[in-house]
């Protein structure tokens, strides 16, 4: 039987060979203990490389939305902070205007004063809408190489254009928005605009958040036309006739009404001014024109005068107007009682508009004026209830300015002018304004709660990405080590079969 023999160089060389093998496995496992890594080289895992090196894009591409939506976030906390000071100053420079239209700035000094200060207040609105974040000026439009808003010679203008010359803010040079990618899909409209549903706006067009253009009609309510102008009183049923003395408009005269045929008939001096109707069992007295203050006494020497029960008392009158406010157009209704004061009376009105859905949009202020703090482009108007003979509402031509800031100074000049009831007047319209800041710190609001939910959005992808890259690319350090110990054991193994493998002459060599 042949046999085959082993020189010993065979058995040492394939000894070495497993020795080298296993000492490379040990420094692998080191190598990756120490870099956490599963391979160093693409070459060492290909298809394992590829799906790690797709991961680090995404992973890249999200740092990178994260980064803008923090500028975002910045950006937008720098916003709603300046429109809430504006807001702030607005209510100071409002209540100044209320005190100086009821005198309490009564003389001449202190109203230059009142007026100096009030225009220094315009002067830090106009310091507030220019600031800059992140190199943008972030109420400028797309407008970043000079100051969006500037006051010249008492006029305001917004990139170079006097506020007023624009009802449409869009129609404003560098009106349109600037965006930043965040990982919606940004798209473009048209080779020049950015789809606004696909990115984040970083800046604003200034003139949208504090109006411009001028305004339409002011309403004001005459509340000369509730007078008592409405007289009710007992009868004697056997009597026919009765004869009253009254006064309208200071003007004396009779009334006499001939109930014969069970239809009052009126005749008497101040027929004219008045009708009489009947209604259970009372005759009800008014005035033909609201306007008018009638007034009815029971006159104790004319016929018809004879049972001690007739009496004579003004009793509540229902007035009626409509408001209309873009889609929403509602008829008011109030019921005025004798005695009631204009504030009653403008108390019961604004309970009446809110009530009717308008909330605090529309009201009426001191001054007898509505105001709609509404968007300028809705439709706001309001008129006397076509189906009544009342004439409760004057309407009349504003011109006013819509620019909070140019309204500002406008305030200013009428207060040093010292015409309280302009004063009284610019202080409505000022309430009236708000409704900008309000309308953008809503929307502030609502964009600053997208970029939260953005950003916590890209958190979570990023952290999913980052599970998928611990897959691809890091080791389980625990797993490793156990490997690495067993790895190591194998080699000192390895080593200690040297005794029996290598002859001692050659360790002595090695030597």
């Amino acid at each position: 039987m042949a046999s085959m023999r082993i020189t010993g160089s065979t058995v040492i060389r394939r000894y070495v060979n497993n020795l080298e093998r296993n000492f490379y496995k040990k420094n692998q496992s080191e190598n990756r203990i120490t870099s956490e890594r599963r391979y160093t080289r693409a070459s060492q895992s290909p298809l394992e490389a590829v799906k790690a090196l797709k991961v680090r894009k995404a992973m890249s591409e999200v740092e990178t939305y994260q980064r803008n939506l923090e500028t975002a976030a910045g950006i937008y906390d720098t916003a709603q902070h300046a429109v809430v000071q504006i807001s702030g100053i607005l209510q100071n420079v409002q209540e100044k205007l209320i005190a100086a239209a009821h005198g309490t700035y009564a003389v001449h000094p202190d109203k230059q004063i009142l007026a100096t200060e009030i225009e220094e207040s315009a002067s830090e609105m106009v310091r507030l809408m220019n600031l800059i974040v992140a190199d943008r000026r972030i109420f400028g439009g797309v407008n970043n190489e000079e100051q969006a808003y500037k006051i010249e010679d008492g006029i305001v203008f917004y990139n170079n254009v006097p506020v007023n010359r624009h009802q449409d803010p869009t129609a404003f040079p560098f009106s349109t928005t600037s965006f930043l990618d965040a990982g919606l899909g940004m798209a473009f409209l048209d080779p020049y605009t950015i789809d606004p549903q696909t990115a984040i706006p970083v800046t604003f067009n200034g003139a949208e958040i504090l109006g411009s253009g001028l305004g339409g009609n002011l309403y004001t309510l005459d509340f000369s036309a509730f007078g008592n102008s409405v007289s009710t009183f007992g009868f004697d049923s056997s009597l026919d006739v009765f004869t009253f003395d009254a006064e309208v408009n200071g003007l004396a005269g009779t009334i006499i009404i001939d109930n014969t045929s069970g239809t009052p008939v009126v005749g008497g001096s101040l027929a004219p001014f008045v009708t009489v109707t009947e209604d259970a069992g009372r005759l009800i007295i008014s005035s033909t024109d609201n306007a008018n203050t009638l007034s009815v006494t029971n006159s104790a020497g004319a016929p018809g005068f004879a049972a001690t029960t007739d009496t004579v008392s003004d009793v509540e009158r229902v007035y009626s107007f409509v408001v209309t406010l873009g889609n929403n157009r509602q008829e008011i209704n109030i019921q005025v009682e004798p005695g009631d004061t204009e504030e009653i009376i403008r108390n019961k009105i604004n309970t009446e508009l809110f009530a009717a859905g308008y909330g605090d949009t529309v009201r009426l202020t001191e001054s007898g004026m509505f105001v709609s703090r509404a968007s300028p482009l809705t439709e706001f108007t309001i008129a006397d209830n076509p189906n009544l003979q009342q004439s409760l509402i004057t309407e009349q031509p504003s011109g006013y300015p819509l620019n909070i800031i140019q309204l500002t100074l406008d305030a200013a000049k009428s207060a040093r002018a010292g015409t309280d009831d302009q004063t009284a007047l610019y202080a409505d319209l000022l309430f009236a304004s708000q409704s900008f800041l309000s309308l953008s710190i809503a929307k502030i609001g609502s964009e600053q709660k997208f970029i939260e939910f953005n950003q916590e959005r890209l958190d979570n992808n990023l952290l999913s990405l980052k599970e998928q890259q611990n897959l691809l690319e890091f080791v389980d350090l625990g797993e490793e080590a156990t490997r690495w110990k067993m790895l190591e054991m194998i080699y000192n193994a390895t080593l200690q079969m040297s005794v029996t493998t290598v002859p001692q002459s050659i360790f002595n060599f090695m030597r």
